[in-house]
């Protein structure tokens, strides 16, 4: 009877044991899941952060390749501007230049035409 009762105390003690085992061991699993469950809010809150700042990275960088075209087009259009002022520059200049040759040969025939006439007289 003695040992019988032994058991039981040793039974008892060994159930108790399990079942605070047990307690632990859901109390443990409850926190993992909760910090599985944190963790993956995460996971989505860093992964749509990521997709934004991507998405943002993206646009900064369209903007900055048509401020390029932009810039490179204007500065098309500058050169074209000058080349077209200096054709116009180089065009006034070899008139001028011709009109002065034919005001200087005007010049000389009015002198040849005055010592003709002066020699006339």
């Amino acid at each position: 009877m003695e040992t019988e009762l032994k058991r039981l105390k040793t039974a008892h003690r060994e159930h108790d044991r399990l079942v605070k085992s047990n307690k632990d061991y859901e109390k443990n699993m409850k926190t993992l899941q909760t910090e599985l469950t944190q963790m993956k809010k995460n996971k989505v809150k860093l992964m749509r952060q990521m997709k934004e700042e991507n998405n943002k990275a993206k646009k900064q960088e369209q903007k900055k390749q048509q401020e390029i075209i932009k810039l490179t087009r204007e500065k098309q259009k500058q050169v074209s501007q000058i080349r077209k002022l200096q054709l116009e520059q180089k065009s006034k200049e070899m008139v001028l230049k011709r009109k002065q040759q034919e005001i200087k040969v005007m010049k000389k025939h009015l002198q040849v035409l005055n010592v003709k006439r002066d020699l006339a007289k």
